[in-house]
């Protein structure tokens, strides 16, 4: 029963680490799925704001050149014919240094007048080739300003116009138009390391012009399936793998796995400009962690797993716990134990529980006494017994007669330190009679003779003894009788004991306490069980047994035995006369 319960604890354990991880990859993979999404999109608002950073940039260097000294003393002197490449040298000169720095290199700078127009692009040669940019139909767009393709790139153009007086009207003689590249050179590799994204890219009119990160084609994929303002997982596969265990699993509601979210794009349309921007969130660093986790977690089930049923196979050998309690006594040596008395009952309390206690106990039948034997016969008695020791004679022995020399009247034996006067020690010796000396040694002075001199005053002196104390002390088997009698009689003073002592154990109740384990220890060895019984009642049926044979028998006690009988615990009596 122990090793089930263990087993079945682990299992539990066990299920419940493979419903956490179950339970935990769809939710973190969702939230993942969100975050990433998030990113995504964040990449078209990256870009639509460097790409508002350089229309402020160009405003504010037109702005400056409608105000630029060096700017009207190079448009000085313009007539009403196409501008020659001269001038437009002098106003290019003068724009560039309205511009910031890094935009100078790309910076277009054109002149229109009513005759026609001339453009330059940076430090190149003038040119006025339409095809390549027509800039005087620049010179019109407004304070808006145009995004126009030139060069191969989206370009911003702003038209700075210079008045001159005409007939008391104020009327435009020239158009300086000011452009730059509407994206930066480097814009899609910028957003996509701020933004930490897998690939940035920016299309115009279905065309990309600008690309950065390292999954550019996965970017590429997306902008072809996705549509504006649509946000998807386009990009699914595992992480790792673990036999056939595509890891991180379940994440999708794959049980093998091999269907997690990789990548996650974004296709977004730039505001207030013509561009629309894609941009890929990775999720491979994300399902790399949860699948190093998920493989952790595992090898920590398995080896679990493995531990338990090893445990259950080498903890305990299955046998009951009585079986082994049993077999502990039996190797265990007898040790005296010390019983506790039982507790004394009240009358009422002894009426009421031999009214409770059972009709019967499981007693073996008592032998039956000598009177009845003898008048039923040997055929009463039951087969499988033995004959009761009972009906024989007494088994009580009367001590056998005195022999001859102790009884009355007989003459004392020779030697006898009690009865020979010869024997007694003589004048002037101090040995003790009762316990005579070794004798004198060979050439030493012989003893003297006795009566030969007066009675030592100092020499011990011993009594006469009772002739029922020497008959007493030569009986044959008989215990020595022991007297005391002091020497010297002194008062003592009494001393109060420290507590009262404590009453002798009656026998019989240590007895009965130790048939009452014994017999309880079988019930459990045989699978009965100890209920509804208690040491009370199961004293009282053995007293009241006790009671029954010592006046059926006549004898001083009786002793009870457990023993086996039939798969069952039962008690045997044995009356006890000695």
């Amino acid at each position: 029963m122990a090793r089930f319960k263990f087993l079945v604890f682990a299992l539990v354990v066990l299920g419940l680490g493979v419903a956490h991880l179950l339970l935990m990859a769809p939710a973190l993979s969702a939230r993942a799925i969100e975050q990433a999404a998030g990113h995504a999109t964040a990449a078209g608002w990256a870009v639509g704001l460097r790409v508002q950073e350089r229309r402020i940039d160009v405003q504010k260097a037109a702005l400056r050149l409608a105000s630029s000294g060096p700017m009207l003393s190079a448009l000085k002197g313009l007539k009403a014919e196409p501008p020659s490449p001269e001038k437009l040298a002098q106003v290019r000169t003068a724009a560039l240094e309205a511009l910031p720095e890094a935009l100078r290199a790309s910076a277009v700078v054109g002149l229109v007048t009513e005759a026609g127009g001339i453009y330059a692009r940076g430090a190149g040669e003038p040119s006025t080739d339409k095809s390549a940019l027509e800039v005087a139909s620049l010179a019109g767009s407004g304070a808006d300003g145009a995004a126009q393709a030139a060069f191969g790139a989206p370009h911003i153009f702003y038209p700075v116009a210079f008045f001159a007086p005409e007939k008391n009207e104020a009327k435009v003689f020239a158009t300086v138009v000011l452009g730059v590249p509407l994206l930066p050179d480097d814009l899609a590799e910028a957003v996509a390391a701020e933004g930490r994204l897998g690939a940035v890219t920016v299309s115009l009119g279905g065309a990309v012009v600008a690309s950065g990160g390292p999954e550019k084609a996965v970017a590429e994929r997306a902008q072809k399936e996705l549509k504006p303002g649509q946000v998807e997982v386009v990009g699914r596969g595992e992480a790792m793998a673990l036999g056939p265990l595509k890891l991180p699993f379940y994440t999708s509601r794959d049980l093998t796995g091999g269907s997690a979210a990789l990548w996650v794009a974004s296709r977004q349309e730039v505001r207030a400009t013509p561009f629309e921007v894609v941009g890929v969130a990775s999720l491979r660093p994300f399902m790399q962690s949860l699948a190093d986790y998920q493989r952790t977690a595992l090898f920590a089930l398995g080896g679990l797993l493995g531990l338990t049923l090893l445990w259950t196979l080498l903890m305990g050998s299955g046998r009951p716990r009585a079986q082994l309690d049993a077999s502990a006594r039996a190797t265990e040596p007898e040790l005296p134990r010390a019983a506790a008395p039982a507790p004394a009952l009240a009358p009422e309390q002894v009426e009421q529980a031999a009214e409770a206690a059972p009709a019967e106990f499981p007693f073996e039948p008592l032998p039956a006494p000598p009177e009845e034997a003898a008048a039923g016969g040997a055929e009463q008695a039951p087969p499988s017994e033995p004959p009761s020791p009972y009906e024989a004679e007494n088994p009580f022995e009367q001590p056998p007669p005195p022999p001859p020399d102790e009884a009355e009247g007989a003459p004392p034996e020779a030697g006898d330190p009690f009865s020979d006067p010869s024997a007694l020690a003589p004048p002037g010796d101090d040995r003790t009679v009762a316990y005579p000396g070794p004798p004198p040694a060979e050439g030493g002075p012989p003893p003297p003779p006795p009566g030969g001199e007066d009675d030592n005053p100092d020499a011990t002196r011993v009594a006469s003894v009772p002739q029922e104390l020497l008959q007493a002390s030569a009986r044959a088997g008989a215990e020595p009788e022991y007297v005391s009698r002091p020497m010297v009689s002194a008062v003592l003073p009494q001393v109060q004991p420290l507590a009262a002592p404590l009453p002798p154990l009656d026998p019989d109740e240590q007895h009965f306490q130790e048939v009452y384990r014994d017999f309880v220890a079988t019930r459990e060895q045989c699978g009965e069980g100890a209920d509804g019984l208690n040491y009370e009642r199961f004293a009282l049926k053995l007293r009241k047994n006790r009671d029954q044979l010592v006046q059926k028998y006549a004898c001083r006690t009786v002793r009870f035995h457990v023993y086996v009988k039939e798969g069952k615990a039962a008690l045997k009596a044995t009356p006890v006369k000695e």
